[in-house]
């Protein structure tokens, strides 16, 4: 229905006396004085942020701490020893994070995931359980026969062996040098994903042989497991470092295995020991965290801030829509925000770094504790909100791959013993007398800096440890229900 006509005069009143140029005046000279204010309030925090940006980033440079990949890449080396360029690992290189699977199915991951549909890694973590951990080697075989359904598990594994022996080949290469391109675009894309299909299958194929007493066709798998990983290790990411502490952990499985049973002859155990003694964890632990302060910070530059929401979202493909918004948000932050957070990024980052020390072969856990139980509770603001959250599995990653490594150090200790067995007829009595017949130099405790706990018993039993996180000696348990977390070598009289 029409309005009544007694009612327009109103509205022509009330239209006249809101739309009249004194009003507009105000409206504008109010619009005028806010955007004058937005535009100080950035200017003024982005004046600031990048002051102290650039006097953070001077001090860094004047402390020679590293600011490009370069300054953190090994030395050159010639193309045909350089694992990192080797057809295989470029053909990985190629295999894009968001390939579907169509496009995967000639692929090498392809063919190691999904070989004639068997589900290896289902057959992995049948043996990896806590439970199976503690089991023998035979336990552990007839346990696998049931879930394959075939006796003979050397030939089940051998169809994956024309992908495994081009790995085993590429093994033998001394080193390995990683391009990073100008852009980063290849900075996340490095091949670790491959390596993690690698394991299952290296570890079963290994725990077969030494089944089947092919005892020196074991060793080899081993070996290559250990060289891989540090080969792996080359790389600048710390996903790398825990993909090959990973390799090894599942290695020394086998190793263990073969240990308790004294299958391993003293030259596949110097082999094992040298491929070992090959890794320098904490060093390449260390400048993973350098590379991904350097990745992180060349991210958070104001101009492409939003590349972090990219890589949290996933498929930029199937996320359109949201990274069109989030574009648009992100150009409201002040620049000088983002380079306060860089500030951040770098100072939690340089702090990791500076707990890792190693010429001493140690971590400052104590140090590294204290952070991961301070971080959590601090107040976010402006100036630290991204930098916190690109920080946060950082200090859990530390102390998973501090753990890992005392496993390692064991190991080679654990050769050593052994070795000492066979040619002694008997234990050690301490490990002093290990070096330099049977191992170059003892390792200290990667938690404490001290000695390795050692204790030979009877019957070929001894008892070898670390702290462990909490820094304390609790006698060799692990138990985590009672607070005991030392990282404990098995028992090879078992």
């Amino acid at each position: 229905m029409n309005a009544p006509i007694s009612r327009i005069p109103t509205f022509r009143k009330i239209f006249r006396a809101v739309c009249n140029w004194r009003i507009a005046r105000r409206v504008l000279l109010t619009l005028a004085v806010s955007f004058t204010l937005v535009a100080v309030f950035y200017a003024e925090e982005d004046w600031r942020g990048q002051r102290a940006w650039d006097a953070y980033r001077a001090e860094l440079v004047a402390q020679g701490v590293p600011m490009s990949f370069e300054q953190l890449q090994p030395p050159a080396m010639p193309d045909d020893q350089n694992f990192a360029l080797t057809p295989l690992i470029q053909s990985l290189l190629s295999e894009t994070r968001f390939a579907a699977e169509s496009q995967m199915e000639d692929g090498l991951r392809w063919r190691l995931v999904t070989p004639n549909g068997d589900k290896v890694q289902e057959w992995y973590y049948s043996l990896y359980s806590r439970s199976a951990k503690s089991q023998g080697l035979k336990a552990k075989m007839d346990a696998l026969r049931k879930i394959i359904g075939q006796q003979d598990l050397v030939q089940a594994m051998s169809k994956f062996s024309p992908v495994l022996d081009e790995f085993t080949a590429a093994s033998r290469l001394p080193a390995a040098r990683y391009p990073i391109a100008d852009d980063l675009s290849n900075f996340g894309s490095l091949p670790n994903m491959i390596f993690l299909d690698l394991r299952p299958i290296y570890f079963i194929r290994a725990l077969a042989e030494l089944d089947q007493e092919q005892t020196q066709n074991a060793a080899d798998d081993i070996s290559t497991v250990f060289r891989l990983a540090n080969l792996i290790s080359s790389q600048f990411t710390v996903t790398s470092q825990l993909v090959a502490l990973a390799m090894c952990e599942d290695a020394l499985q086998p190793l263990r295995e073969g240990l308790a049973k004294h299958r391993w002859s003293d030259a596949q155990l110097a082999q094992l020991q040298a491929d070992l003694q090959k890794h320098d964890f904490i060093a390449d632990l260390q400048r993973s965290f350098q590379a991904e302060r350097i990745y992180w910070s060349r991210m958070c530059e104001p101009d492409s801030i939003s590349n972090i929401m990219e890589f949290t979202l996933g498929n930029p493909d199937q996320q359109q829509f949201g990274l069109d918004w989030l574009r648009l948000v992100t150009r409201l932050i002040p620049r000088g925000w983002v380079r306060q957070n860089q500030i951040v990024f770098n100072q939690e980052h340089l702090k990791l770094v500076s707990y890792l020390d190693p010429v001493r072969h140690t971590v400052d856990v104590a140090s590294l504790l204290a952070d991961s139980k301070t971080w959590p509770n601090l107040t976010r603001t402006p100036y630290n909100f991204f930098g916190l959250i690109m920080f946060s599995n950082l200090y859990k990653i530390s102390q998973n791959a501090v753990t890992a490594l005392a496993s390692v150090d064991e190991a080679q200790v654990a050769c050593a013993i052994e070795r000492y067995r066979l040619v002694n007829g008997q234990l050690p009595a301490k490990l002093d007398d290990l070096a330099p017949q049977f191992i170059t130099k003892v390792p200290n405790d990667v938690f404490s800096g001290g000695p390795l706990h050692y204790q030979p018993g009877v019957d070929g039993h001894f008892l070898l440890y670390e702290v462990g996180l909490n820094g304390r000696d609790d006698g060799g348990k692990d138990d985590e229900k009672n607070g005991h977390d030392d990282v404990v070598w098995p028992d090879t009289g078992n």
